[in-house]
């Protein structure tokens, strides 16, 4: 089971942690829910396109799922070739679309470990599941891959106490490098599921640790590069959003045109009233579909925010 699925058992950029300077207000567009009846339900993780945008995977239940795009919109999904036997979940595509990584509890040795594992895409089709090498795969839970441009990759490392940090493992020469943990992250934060612009110029992440002991709920933050380094945590509000208690969002990842993010989010469009009856019927189709609090996949674009939130990265010690 995913680290998303186990934990999860008018706007403004808050402050992420106490002691950090206060972020003037950003405003940030509504989400829409992303292909309606296609992706939706109780999704594990959000959708990872293909460079060529014909090829759409995710997770449904421990299971890495494939869409093609066609004249209508999206097919429905199936299995993709490479999962369905053990749990597999959070695809990630390569910046060329030559592989995929993904999490997987398929066997090593005698144990069953959350793993990352790379399964290459072949003009036949995919191939076989390798496991990435133990440098990347420090321990049994390691989860979330994100892909920068450059092959970097971004990743949480979590324990068997729950003790979550995200991680980045540079791609030299076909090799990773010693992973480096992220500066802003530590196991107090709680954070999760790391979604790496392809330039690395900013990163958004889910976190259970930064909003107050009293929300129990996962919600997006946003940093900025800095150097070699990260600017201070910004809290990513949204049009529509819950700013404590009654929202889940999770799963974050950047498209490849690096301001549109999708992520996994539990929350529901409530209907104005009074309604017609004929927006009534528009809302059951809704519920039926996947307005009844199940997750599912969103999209949101940043482009027009980013540049200010940026700005209100740099401004702060």
């Amino acid at each position: 089971m995913s680290v998303r699925r186990t934990i999860a058992a008018g706007v403004a950029i808050s402050i992420a942690l106490a002691g950090l300077a206060a972020y003037a207000d950003v405003p940030a567009p509504a989400p829409a829910v992303f292909a309606p009846g296609v992706v939706s339900g109780e999704v594990d993780s959000a959708p990872v396109f293909s460079p060529d945008g014909k090829t759409m995977l995710f997770t449904r239940s421990a299971t890495v799922l494939e869409s093609r795009r066609t004249g209508d919109g999206w097919s429905q999904p199936s299995i993709a070739a490479f999962s369905g036997v053990w749990p597999d979940m959070d695809p990630a595509f390569a910046p060329d679309g030559s592989y995929v990584v993904f999490v997987s509890r398929r066997p090593v040795g005698n144990a069953r470990p959350a793993n990352l594992w790379r399964v290459d895409r072949t003009p036949a089709g995919w191939g076989s599941p390798v496991r990435l090498p133990d440098r990347v795969n420090l321990n049994a839970y390691v989860f979330a891959p994100s892909i920068a441009a450059d092959g970097t990759l971004y990743f949480l490392r979590s324990s068997a106490r729950f003790e979550h940090q995200l991680y980045r493992a540079r791609l030299r020469n076909g090799s990773y490098l010693a992973p480096e943990a992220l500066s802003f992250s530590n196991p107090a934060t709680k954070d999760y599921d790391p979604g790496v612009a392809p330039d690395q110029s900013y990163i958004v992440f889910a976190s259970l640790g930064r909003n107050g002991a009293a929300d129990k709920q996962l919600h997006l933050f946003i940093a900025f590069a800095r150097g070699d380094g990260w600017s201070g945590v910004q809290r990513l509000r949204y049009a529509g959003d819950v700013a404590r208690g009654s929202g889940s969002d999770s799963g974050p990842l950047v498209a490849a045109d690096g301001t549109t993010l999708y992520f996994v989010s539990n929350r529901i469009v409530r209907p104005p009233m009074p309604r017609t009856l004929a927006q009534a019927e528009i809302d059951l189709r809704r519920l039926q579909q996947w307005n009844n609090g199940n997750s599912n996949a969103w999209r949101l674009d940043l482009q027009a925010v980013l540049p200010e939130l940026r700005a209100s990265a740099s401004a702060s010690p």
